[in-house]
């Protein structure tokens, strides 16, 4: 195993995949270590190969906890729902919680047969997602091109949906017949390109966005039920949130577009980070035009890998998917009655939004080793700068002005920079105040003699008003001249700051405001590099310590630093 995980680390995943099916051929027979190949294979997205792997694990060890969980959760991912339950029972009944993979355990016993679901079922299922005649979109996915989908002029027969729910092909449906009319709407919750923008890489925001559009997407299925519209709930399986309502016949696209905005401007999302589409988008076709198209739920995304779920009222995935197309009420639209009248609403759906490549964040920066604050409050700085006027001037100036010439930069780095803590605080200023190039920092603390008192006043006199008042008075030490670090003779304890707290406000609302700016320019290189990343097949970027990668979670980019293996 280790020269597999070697080859993953270092990013030979087909190299990697094809050593670790080998040795579970050669191992199949054998005990022991197959919990590892079930890892590595769900490291590798190899979903097949972990099934087997951990179906090893049970075989040999049957009341491992995790195998059965696994076992589970790999089910659910296939569609499988009969055998993901039992397993989910048997993982219940050693001890884990019901909801311990996300699924929802129900009472009653599931009505779809082990093997999927029935003839019916497949045929019930084409009548409800029933658009254009003779024609069906399949999703096609490159790592470099990106994703998208084609017609394929051939109608959707159970065989192909058949296909679907396995997963071997993707298909979508496009919405307006060839005589234009409708039996399907559909309002597509997402996140808006700016929210996706912002929260582009960054795993905390990821989250919160995630959060928010699986709540409004349950607000979104209560709103539209006490509308009097029986929508079925669906994971999109990228970033959203896909609502379908089904009419009991097909009618003017135009008429389903229309009642479909209006019905949009009354239940629009709460949050502006979220924006709600509505399809059908034509009323009418061009001559030769398919118009819009909606991914089929049940089925897999290319892009993610994940499978689009029915959701429940808790928007967890439905267990039994087939057992909820068989209850769904086609409701008409003359039953919304005067939901439907009066002018048409402005257009409530933003711009449709393209399937953007998830993006790593980055490990949290480190805590600053110096701050603004330090310059008062450090022992030996703050003893220095509250004795010596001439330097404390000059820190200000640079502080609260961005104004540090070179010399007082020498000045500072030939005093403070004696002290160790003065390294900090010299770089501090100097990486700080614009027109420092890096080789003004320093490395090591000088040793040696600090500047004496009078070269300093002749340094800084010409920018410095308080080197003519400057009389600080030294005992007279054989070896020893007037220099500033002198003034720390006398310093036995920390003193309270010596600025005013109104100065102390000032110090920290401009901090605020550089914080703002650094967070702004963050976001900026972020968005840069999950566009840069977005461009490599893989979505891969090595370096010396490790790798940067570009993912998805959820549908949603996060942008991850791997370190590298020792």
């Amino acid at each position: 195993m280790l020269h597999i995980h070697r080859l993953i680390d270092e990013g030979h995943t087909d190299e990697a995949a094809a050593a670790l099916r080998e040795r579970m051929q050669r191992r199949q027979d054998l005990a022991g270590e197959h919990d590892l190949e079930a890892l590595a294979a769900e490291q590798l997205g190899l979903s097949t190969v972990a099934l087997r792997a951990w179906q090893l694990v049970v075989r040999d060890e049957p009341n491992r906890l995790d195998a059965w969980e696994a076992l589970a959760t790999l089910h659910e991912e296939r569609g499988d729902h009969a055998r993901a339950s039992a397993c989910r029972e048997r993982a219940v009944s050693m001890g884990a919680s019901p909801r311990s993979s996300g699924a929802v355990v129900r009472d009653e016993p599931s009505q779809e047969r082990n093997d999927g679901p029935t003839d019916a079922d497949l045929v019930r299922f084409l009548h409800l997602f029933a658009g254009r005649e003779e024609v069906h979109a399949r999703m096609w996915h490159d790592p470099v091109r990106g994703s998208g989908y084609s017609p394929v002029h051939q109608a959707l027969t159970p065989e192909l949906l058949s296909a679907h729910l396995a997963g071997s092909i993707t298909a979508g449906m496009y919405m307006v017949t060839a005589n234009e009319l409708a039996s399907v709407l559909v309002f597509d919750l997402d996140a808006t390109k700016d929210a996706l923008g912002k929260a582009a890489g960054d795993e905390p925001s990821i989250r919160s966005l995630r959060a928010e559009i699986h709540e409004e997407g349950v607000r979104l299925l209560r709103r539209m039920r006490e509308l009097g519209l029986d929508p079925v709930l669906e994971d999109s399986g990228y970033k959203g949130r896909h609502l379908w309502c089904f009419l009991p016949a097909p009618m003017s696209a135009e008429r389903v577009r229309d009642a479909g905005r209006r019905i949009a401007a009354l239940v629009r999302p709460e949050s502006p980070r979220l924006a709600l589409e509505v399809f059908p988008k034509q009323g009418t076709l061009k001559p030769g035009g398919l118009g819009n198209l909606v991914k089929l739920p049940l089925g897999i995304h290319l892009k993610t890998g994940r499978r689009c779920p029915l959701l429940d009222d808790d928007g967890a995935p439905c267990a039994a998917p087939f057992a909820r197309l068989r209850e769904v009420r086609r409701v008409p639209l003359s039953a919304l009655g005067s939901l439907l009248q009066g002018p048409p609403p402005a257009e409530v759906e933003a711009p449709r939004l393209k399937e953007v490549v998830a993006a790593p964040a980055p490990p949290p920066p480190a805590a600053p080793d110096w701050s603004e604050a330090d310059f008062d409050t450090h022992h030996q700085i703050g003893g220095v700068l509250r004795s010596c006027a001439v330097l404390n001037q000059t820190v200000r100036q640079a502080l609260e002005d961005k104004r540090l010439s070179r010399d007082a930069l020498v000045a500072l780095q030939h005093s403070l920079g004696h002290l160790p803590a003065g390294v900090r605080a010299c770089n501090y200023l100097a990486d700080h105040i614009p027109g420092f190039a890096a080789e003004a920092r320093m490395g090591a603390h000088h040793r040696g003699s600090p500047i004496s008192c009078k070269r300093l006043q002749q340094r800084l006199g010409g920018e410095n008003d308080q080197t003519a008042s400057c009389a600080c008075s030294f005992p007279d030490v054989p070896g020893r001249y007037p220099n500033p670090l002198r003034h720390l003779d006398d310093l036995d304890a920390p003193v309270a700051p010596s600025r005013t707290l109104d100065e102390l406000l000032d110090a920290y609302a401009r901090q605020l405001a550089r914080q703002r700016e650094i967070a702004n320019e963050v976001a900026e290189l972020r968005r840069a590099v999950v566009t840069a990343l977005g461009t490599i097949p893989g979505g891969r970027w090595a370096r010396d310590d490790g790798e940067w990668r570009l993912e998805q979670d959820g549908g949603l980019p996060v942008l991850r630093w791997h370190t590298k293996a020792a």
